[in-house]
């Protein structure tokens, strides 16, 4: 009985689903001179060019990307990351300076940059750092660098840029608010030292968060100091702060004043006391 070809190929393709030729190709696979004649075919041009062009059709990438989320892929790639001649290898890789500027230039891009920002401001980044920062590893690390000579001068250049950027502060809101030149407590005057002044929030730190038209510029009572002075020079000083020496915003602060200086207390009593004394002198005619 003669065969046709679509009986043939269907015929020769229920042979290949059957256990008994899946184990013989298995085995097959498993001798040395398989191996060795797959390798060599695998370093030839034209596999190399069929497997790459087969790597960027969709459904190769489809197939890799499911494999990739696998967790025993995960596993393995991990393993192989965490072997000490790939991670040298890989060290080695990130710090050529060719690879090492082109990986500044590709986060400068503004596609990339608008990413990692976006990526910044998620909570299980903030999380990370948080962990990343208070970690015993991290914090002898930052140590360390501090004490070595290049630390040291960098810290110094910190702090020299922050106090520049901290009187710029001072000036301008003593300005406005003491029409002073010099920095100055608007409360009770002090301009003996720019050490003994501060930045105070009017209606308090977290107060602050509750007004829409700081909170639409950025502000938030999250913000450090650092970032804070910035943050006040990139926005033009907004209002809603002043200067104030340390004793002012120290009692300000303090549970039972309101938010309100001693000093300012005192003056209101006294001037009420010196109404109520005019208003009864002048009820005496």
């Amino acid at each position: 009985m003669v065969l046709t070809e679509e009986e043939r190929k269907a015929k020769d393709k229920a042979r290949r689903q059957t256990p008994a030729y899946k184990a013989q190709v298995k085995a097959h696979r498993q001798t040395d001179e398989y191996k060795a004649k797959a390798k060599a075919y695998k370093q030839t041009p034209a596999y190399k060019a069929k497997a790459k062009a087969y790597k960027q059709t969709d459904e190769a990438k489809a197939r890799e990307k499911k494999n990739r989320a696998t967790s025993k892929r995960k596993a393995v790639d991990k393993a192989n990351r965490d072997r000490p001649e790939n991670k040298a290898k890989a060290k080695e890789y990130r710090d050529r300076p060719e690879n090492k500027l082109r990986k500044k230039l590709n986060r400068l891009k503004p596609k990339n940059m608008k990413k990692e920002k976006a990526h910044k401001q998620t909570p299980a980044y903030k999380a990370m750092e948080k962990a990343r920062e208070a970690s015993p590893k991290t914090k002898t690390k930052r140590k360390k660098r501090r004490q070595t000579p290049e630390g040291i001068a960098k810290e110094k250049a910190r702090s020299a840029v922050t106090a520049s950027i901290r009187l710029k502060v001072l000036l301008a809101y003593s300005k406005r608010h003491s029409n002073s030149n010099i920095p100055c407590c608007r409360c009770c005057g002090e301009n003996s030292h720019i050490d003994f002044l501060a930045i105070d929030h009017v209606l308090g730190k977290k107060q602050m968060d509750s007004i829409p038209e700081l909170v639409e510029i950025g502000y938030t009572s999250e913000l450090k100091y650092k970032k804070l002075i910035n943050w006040i020079i990139e926005n033009d000083f907004p209002e809603g702060f002043q200067i104030l020496c340390q004793n002012c915003n120290f009692a300000k602060g303090m549970k039972g004043n309101n938010n309100i200086c001693p000093h300012e207390i005192a003056r209101k009593e006294e001037t009420f006391a010196m109404m109520e004394e005019q208003s009864s002198f002048e009820a005496g005619f």
